[in-house]
């Protein structure tokens, strides 16, 4: 099979000093603490090598491990120093890297190692509610990657290894986490889909809370909000007929639409939003994007804009607009970055209103939108207009990493 283990125990037996694995070190984290011990927890030596687990004092935790040892390997962290990291304040994983660098080497130990069941075991003992439910208090999206990482199919699987035992939880709150845990499982490894069994309605809300978890954790209010806006710009007012009239119809996801010039480094926008599209197939792209665009929005300290649904996507790209049809020039009527004016305007002011009366606006809606860019930022890739682009070195004074402009309202990084 291509395995070998050979452990070296104390002439008499009784105290693992060290060993070799090869082809298989699930048993690493095992081993390694066994041989910090001053015996082998009830074990012979034939019972250890055959994968027999000591008998050690963990608080009832299920780990098997005590406080002097080691959950990380990499960083020599023991369970005590996360234990009480914990109970400090350091209630997610993240916070646990950060405040003990546990989990910050290889990561096994978070992966498919003891850390969730610790993290889970200690909140409980601190009576401290947090993630998805009580028994599993990890993010929706920690709760994935831990059932991919182990390969763990079903929920009776996963909480085996990731809850305290199980003959510790209350069965009611067990139910309740199995009822919200398995469609992740579902979703995870049979390719069930996130809105299957929803109605319109309940896709709009469940997107709406994903959403917005996706713009808290990548930060992307300004791209979201770009393109709901560069979807609704081709819109003409004298024009009836559907689609001709353009508008928020979802027509910007496609070439050539998409490739015009005003639209540059909107892609990306895209192909953030093509998994949800994915995942809630009731909800129109046009709506999509016009939900990504309120919800970051208001993330960002807006108002919460009252929406209402139900846009109606174009059929396929034979339906973007042509460039020149809006009688302002090229990229379908959105406006010029600067002079000169393919409307034929000769003044900044003069070109805005021959844009946006088209679209229904007013000056004082006008102005409205234009002060409205300055969420986010300019980059030479997309715009052109400015020397800063994507990038570290390519970053303004006010957005690299060590720059003291706050990014976020709430002073998240």
């Amino acid at each position: 099979k291509g395995v070998y283990k050979k452990l070296v125990f104390t002439p008499d037996g009784k105290k693992l000093l060290g060993g070799i694995l090869v082809g298989d070190n699930d048993e690493f984290a095992k081993l390694s603490a066994t041989a910090k011990r001053p015996d082998l927890g009830g074990l012979t030596a034939e019972e250890l090598l055959a994968g027999g687990t000591p008998k050690v004092e963990d608080g009832g935790d299920g780990t098997n491990l005590s406080n002097d040892d080691l959950v990380c390997n990499c960083h020599t962290v023991p369970k005590g120093v996360i234990k009480k990291a914990i109970a400090d304040g350091a209630d997610s994983f993240e916070e646990i890297r950060r405040c003990t660098k546990a989990g910050t080497g290889c990561g096994t130990c978070i992966s498919t190692g003891p850390m969730p069941r610790i993290l889970a075991s200690t909140l409980k003992e601190l009576g401290k509610a947090k993630g998805l439910t009580p028994a599993m208090p990890f993010e929706k999206k920690e709760i994935e990657e831990l059932a991919r990482l182990r390969s763990l199919k079903t929920f009776d699987a996963l909480a085996a290894q990731i809850c305290i035992p199980l003959d510790k939880i209350d069965p009611a709150i067990l139910e309740q986490s199995r009822n919200l845990v398995t469609p992740l499982l579902d979703q995870l490894f049979n390719g069930k889909k996130k809105g299957a069994g929803l109605d319109k309605v309940g896709q709009l809300k469940a997107l709406k809370k994903e959403l917005w978890e996706f713009v808290d954790n990548m930060n992307c209010n300004p791209i979201l909000v770009r393109l709901a806006w560069h979807d609704s710009g081709t819109y003409h007012k004298e024009i009836a007929e559907f689609p001709a009239r353009g508008g928020a119809n979802g027509s910007i996801v496609y070439e050539p639409e998409i490739m015009r010039g005003a639209n540059n480094g909107l892609s990306k926008a895209v192909k953030y939003l093509e998994p949800f599209k994915e995942e809630y197939r009731l909800v129109s792209w046009a709506d999509l994007m016009q939900m990504a665009s309120a919800v970051s929005i208001e993330h960002a300290g807006g108002p919460k804009i009252a929406m209402r649904y139900g846009r109606v996507d174009v059929a396929g790209p034979q339906d973007c607009p042509g460039e020149t049809t809006r009688g302002t020039g090229a990229n379908a009527g959105l406006p010029d970055a600067e002079a000169p004016y393919g409307c034929g305007s000769h003044t900044a002011a003069g070109h805005l209103r021959n844009i946006f009366y088209r679209m229904g606006f007013d000056d004082k809606g006008i102005v409205a939108l234009s002060g409205a860019h300055t969420l986010g930022r300019a980059f030479k890739e997309r715009s052109g207009l400015v020397e800063q682009g994507y990038g570290e070195a390519n970053a303004c004074v006010f957005t690299t990493s060590n720059s003291l402009c706050p990014v976020r309202r709430d002073g998240k990084p």
